[in-house]
């Protein structure tokens, strides 16, 4: 691929994220306890540079100089007077713009590296007029001299995130450590009962007295080093230390600011809560975190929703170490009261979705379903809808809460297009386009995570299921698959391999992934329903034209998926991972004849948005999200390369 296929965009798409209306309604104390969680959530929201690649904190670090000391008006007005013309003052703030929404410097949606469209050069001649850089005390220029190669490196392995040593970059991960080594370490994990989410894995150089020494890093304030015991979990040749303290600088000023948010509470259970999340940041135990996760879903229709952790685990090339986030939210009641006719109703759509009642859940727990206006979500990429706590044990015990983010939903579809469709599809796509995703949101969190049950056998040897009535889908015999204790959907089914697709032979974003397989499904169903043809453009360039025969949808479309997400449903209540991973990936495999048409779809792609809330904390005291002395950790570390 060219270096051009890396440019960042120019300019890239900007969404303004806005809850003035919602923001002003609120009490003095209430605005504080905003402005308070938010604190907290851009200090962790910090650490997700760490977890992005090598050089991102250090660009980070080189931004926040700059800009601290001049407005990107001022910066812009010097380079006009130095000589530099519109468009390269456009393409450095564009790249600057870009790593702060993704907060690193590789797509938040698709993990694929970003690099400055202006050469290194002029880039560092850009920065030589601003003030920063003029400040020999700053440390400004050593630290561009040591991030700038690293910048602009489109080295094979630089190109997008994932395991050494050929599919990408991790910084969950030493360079040297594979695939097959985190999967060993799950594999103890899993044995001694501890969860990966706050993790590290790095793998040393050189072997110690003949063994190969690994270090599985928490992420906490408190600093100690313990050898893993349970030698049956690890291959004799390994040793296994557990480390807490990794990242203790960050864990540190963020456990003051959650003890802030703590205090400034608006109720006993919020009060509860962060007390817990600041337990977990200083020692680093997830199952604090899940304590604290327990009280938040019971914080029933609060007038600001926070949660923040190590939360989503997509960027983690095996799928068990997640990426921290905070986000601090108000309740739009009005969109909210509709969400919640949904959960109403959830009791008479369950029996109606194509599995047996055997395998849905004894108990539906009524979640919160709100729409929320967000006012700060610190993560690299914000998403539309959440259904949290992740915790699989804690949904099934103590329920759960779907959020639907409103405002920035409403963003999406300001100035919605359509590409792909007739002219009479379109004009249907963008009438209805913002409802239809609206209840697409709401069903997925509410059903999609919120519906299907696991078969377990518990610590004592009990299940959690009647062996001798629920029966195999597939075989129809009795249940011979179920998740052990210490087991669950995310250490299960972590380790199938990634299904090939375009240049870097894997999807590299699940929901992506996820639609080409329900294309997939309605193909195999009917060739003819769903069509997809290579034309020619106005433009003259070759486009591609997607047609659906609509009076199939409900008698071919329906059938078809409920039989898919029937065997989906079955492979994940019986832990059937081998399987299941076979079944799904027969589907999301780009099948050949759909290989040309990426091309053109590729060529035709627009930039996708970059999400940044309006940070109206900042009325307060004090700028929302801003640490005027950042912590200090090394920029780079030479285990990554």
């Amino acid at each position: 691929m060219a270096s051009m296929d890396f440019y960042v965009n120019v300019p890239p798409p900007i969404h303004y994220l806005d809850a003035t209306q919602a923001f002003d309604a609120l009490s003095n104390s209430e605005k504080q306890y905003i402005f308070s969680c938010s604190q907290a959530s851009w200090i962790g929201g910090l650490i997700d540079l760490l977890q992005t690649s090598p050089e991102s904190t250090g660009v980070f670090l080189l931004i926040n100089k700059v800009f601290s000391c001049q407005t990107p008006d001022d910066v812009s007005a010097e380079a006009l007077r130095n000589g530099f013309s519109e468009s390269e003052i456009e393409a450095a703030m564009s790249y600057f713009a870009s790593v702060c929404g993704n907060l690193g410097n590789y797509q938040n949606f698709g993990d694929t590296k970003f690099i400055p469209s202006l050469s290194q050069n002029r880039l560092a001649q850009f920065l030589s007029i601003t003030k920063t850089f003029k400040d020999e005390g700053s440390g400004a220029v050593a630290l561009f001299a040591e991030i700038s190669d690293e910048i602009y490196s489109l080295a094979p392995r630089r190109l997008r995130l994932g395991f050494g040593p050929n599919d990408g970059i991790s910084t969950y991960y030493s360079s040297n450590c594979t695939r097959k080594d985190a999967e060993t370490a799950q594999v103890y994990l899993k044995a001694a009962k501890l969860e990966a989410y706050n993790t590290r894995l790095f793998k040393e150089p050189t072997l110690h007295e003949g063994k190969q020494v690994f270090s599985l890093r928490f992420a906490s304030v408190d600093r100690k080093i313990v050898v893993a015991e349970d030698v049956e979990a690890i291959p004799k040749d390994w040793v296994l230390r557990l480390q807490h303290g990794d990242m203790c600088e960050l864990m540190t000023v963020l456990v003051e600011a959650s003890h802030v948010a703590e205090s400034d509470s608006l109720n006993t259970t919020e009060s509860k809560m962060w007390n817990l999340y600041a337990r977990s940041f200083q020692t680093g135990d997830v199952g604090v975190h899940k304590e604290g996760s327990k009280v938040w879903v019971k914080d029933k229709n609060p007038i600001v929703e926070t949660y923040i952790g190590f939360i989503e685990s997509y960027r983690d090339p095996l799928g068990v170490r997640a990426e921290f986030e905070g986000f601090v939210a108000v309740v739009n009641k009005v969109i909210s009261a509709k969400f919640q006719l949904l959960v109403d109703s959830a009791i008479q759509i369950l029996p109606q979705l194509p599995w047996p009642a055997s395998y849905e859940r004894d108990q539906f727990m009524r979640p919160d379903f709100t729409s929320l206006d967000v006012v700060t979500f610190a993560t690299s990429g914000i998403p539309i809808g959440i259904n949290i706590p992740n915790y699989d044990d804690i949904r099934e015990s103590d329920g759960f809460k779907n959020v639907s983010l409103g405002n920035v939903l409403a963003s999406r579809f300001k100035d919605p297009k359509a590409e792909f469709l007739s002219d009479v599809d379109r004009t249907v796509y963008l009438t209805n386009v913002a409802t239809a995703f609206e209840i697409q949101v709401g069903l997925h969190e509410l059903l999609g995570h919120g519906s299907g049950k696991l078969f377990r056998r518990n610590s004592d040897g009990t299940f959690n299921f009647d062996q001798n009535h629920t029966k195999d889908l597939i075989s129809g015999g009795p249940i011979q698959q179920w998740y052990e204790p210490g087991e669950n959907w995310d250490n299960k089914f972590a380790s199938f391999p990634p299904e090939n697709v375009g240049d870097s032979g894997a999807w590299r974003q699940a929901h992506c992934c996820a639609n080409y397989a329900i294309l997939r499904v309605l193909i195999e169903a009917d060739p003819t329903m769903v069509k997809l043809e290579e034309v020619t453009g106005s433009d003259g360039a070759p486009d591609l034209l997607i047609s659906v025969e609509r009076e199939k949808l409900k008698t071919v479309a329906k059938p078809a998926i409920g039989t898919f997400l029937k065997k989906l449903q079955y492979y994940k209540s019986t832990a059937n991972a081998k399987e299941g991973g076979a079944f799904f990936l027969n589907y999301s495999e780009l099948a050949p004849e759909h290989l040309a048409l990426r091309k053109i779809v590729i060529d035709r792609k627009r930039p996708r948005p970059i999400a940044f809330p309006v940070q109206l904390a900042c009325i307060l005291t004090q700028p929302c999200g801003c640490l005027s002395t950042p912590p200090k950790f090394n920029i780079t570390n030479s285990n990554y390369e």
